[in-house]
């Protein structure tokens, strides 16, 4: 089995469509060759996205529910994720610092972490 090297982020914003916060995680995914891997929904692939970390609650797993999902160009994809049923709060109410990543395919697997960012604010300054 060949290993990938698996990086993230992830961004907790205002949802445009209204319906509360949307947590957006951006996934990239490359060989060992350096190609990207591309292959994010492919027979047999399983992409799994966990909060392991959260600064309200420290240590925790709470596997999320992927919802959407925005391939991008070059080994990249985005999930849009939502906490499982069973899981009291919104997203914010958590305070989600750090998520686990896992790809498992049938000739490729990885894993790694995806840490909170956030939106770049441009500085305003004076006169």
């Amino acid at each position: 089995m060949e290993r990938l090297d698996v990086s993230g982020s992830f961004l907790i914003r205002d949802n445009p469509h209204g319906e509360g916060p949307e947590t957006l995680v951006v996934v990239s995914a490359v060989k060992n060759d350096g190609d990207p891997w591309i292959d994010w929904t492919g027979s047999g692939v399983s992409v799994r996205l966990s909060i392991v970390l959260s600064g309200r609650y420290g240590p925790l797993e709470i596997t999320l529910r992927i919802v959407r999902h925005t391939p991008q160009s070059d080994g990249f994809a985005v999930f849009t994720v939502e906490l499982p049923s069973g899981v009291s709060g919104p997203m914010p109410y958590i305070q989600p610092a750090t998520m686990a990543i896992v790809i498992d395919a049938p000739s490729f697997r990885g894993q790694g972490l995806a840490c909170a960012c956030g939106p770049a604010v441009p500085t305003v300054g004076e006169g």
